[in-house]
């Protein structure tokens, strides 16, 4: 089972949960398009190039309640994924320490570098997941924004599509240096926590040699291996998403020079121009969060790998195999135990 595959199989444990958070999303970043039709048609009133149907006090109204449950969703969206994600790490790690315990093959890692497959490695596939999520949100919302920016003028629209090319060749160009980076961190926090658990063990014995300074500067010597390796990760992400915001911005300041030429000519009324900009933006969102996900996928690949890795002879999907939670009742007693 391939990763697409293995998220697919994720998204579908609990899919009400998945469509609701989709369907929230939506909300949160569609009704700004309702509000940049309201936005154009009051602006059109108020300057009288256009008459509208309702008037500016409606219209107001209108913005005003749009608003309101915009913030509803959005408050409603962060219980949904929270809820959501807990449940699909009870899932995963319940499922990772199953097999474990059930398997008659030796176990290929300390209990102390295990730590760091359930919990880095776990969470890093449930980002994945969700960055999966907020692309369906994202691409038909954009897709609707590009059809009316398109009957307004289709050339300036058409070049919109120039930011998630060049977004898309800067993440592939570097997608050997995120995979290092992330392999690196991974297994530097792996050796460091191992190196702790194992500490931890040999107390006693290292008091009796006099090993306690030596065994303290290994772990100094570790963690900050460690940091480094997490710096020098967190940093290329970092910097990968902030190269993508300023690619957008740049973008979006030569389109909003491109319109502005049209205004004097009266092919643009101010209210296509506050029209242009608040959809021009949602639809810029869309190559961003492309970046976010080719950015991410490379980073998942690795903990991919090292679960792989750990499960040895079963397959992943192991790990997303669905079975009940028994989040609001008593579990049942395990064979042989009394309940």
């Amino acid at each position: 089972m391939n990763l697409e595959k293995m998220v697919w199989k994720m998204m579908r444990f609990r899919p009400g949960f998945s469509s609701l958070s989709v369907l929230l999303f939506l909300l949160i970043h569609g009704l700004p398009l309702l509000t940049g039709f309201i936005t154009k048609t009051l602006l059109d009133t108020l300057t009288g190039k256009r008459l509208a149907d309702l008037n500016i006090e409606t219209l107001l109204g209108l913005m005003i309640t749009l608003g309101i449950i915009q913030l509803a969703a959005a408050f409603s969206k962060v219980l949904v994924e929270t809820t959501y994600e807990y449940a699909l790490r009870i899932l995963l790690r319940g499922n990772m320490l199953d097999w474990l315990l059930r398997s008659s093959s030796p176990f290929p890692a300390l209990s102390t570098q295990a730590v760091t497959y359930f919990r880095e490695d776990v969470d890093t596939l449930i980002e994945y997941l969700q960055v999966w999520l907020k692309l369906v949100g994202h691409t038909l919302v954009s897709i609707v924004a590009l059809v009316i920016l398109a009957r307004i003028h289709f050339l300036i629209t058409l070049q919109a599509c120039a930011p998630m090319l060049v977004i898309v060749g800067l993440t592939h160009a570097a997608r050997l240096l995120i995979m290092r980076y992330r392999r690196n961190n991974r297994l530097a926090t792996e050796q460091t926590t191992s190196f702790i658990g194992t500490l931890f063990s040999s107390v006693q014995m290292m008091q009796q040699t006099g090993a306690v300074v030596q065994g303290v500067e290994q772990l100094r010597h570790l963690n900050e291996t460690r940091g480094k390796a997490a710096v020098k990760d967190s940093t290329l992400t970092s910097g990968m998403h902030a190269l993508n915001r300023n690619v957008i911005t740049i973008c979006i300041g030569i389109f909003l020079l491109l319109v502005s030429h049209y205004l004097p000519g009266g092919s643009f009324t101010i209210g296509d121009f506050s029209l242009f900009i608040g959809y021009l933006k949602l639809v810029m969102d869309f190559p961003h969060v492309v970046g976010e996900l080719l950015m991410h996928r490379q980073q998942t690949n690795v903990s991919y790998a090292r679960l792989a890795g750990l499960l040895s002879t079963a397959p992943v999907s192991v790990i997303a195999q669905h079975r009940p939670l028994h989040l609001h009742k008593p579990a049942p007693s395990a064979p042989g135990h009394p309940a």
